[in-house]
């Protein structure tokens, strides 16, 4: 069965995909909050080390990214903005090479 990685997999759209691909695959997921209904590793994406060791536990097939700060009252924070969603994406980009990674 295919193993599948969801960041931002408390947030609405993460949430409902969830949802929507357990019926099919094995699906987990990372995020800051926690939830009692879903398959969550606690972690701030722009904490590396933790990143790695998720990945390498879970050893997903595919990942989809969907952690991003996205209500416009924060977005006014232009740091925290750009750190929750610029850093942490590019925090991904070596493991997008999943095959040759793992």
């Amino acid at each position: 069965m295919k193993k599948i990685l969801v960041t931002g997999i408390s947030g609405y759209v993460g949430s409902c995909l969830y949802f929507y691909l357990r019926k099919k695959f094995k699906v987990s997921g990372i995020d800051k909050k926690n939830s009692k209904y879903l398959l969550i590793n606690h972690c701030d994406l722009l904490k590396v080390n933790k990143i790695e060791k998720i990945l390498k536990k879970e050893k997903p097939d595919l990942i989809v990214h969907l952690a991003a700060q996205s209500l416009v009252d924060e977005t006014i924070n232009k740091n925290k903005y750009f750190s929750n969603n610029v850093i942490a994406t590019k925090n991904f980009f070596p493991y997008l090479q999943m095959n040759s990674y793992f």
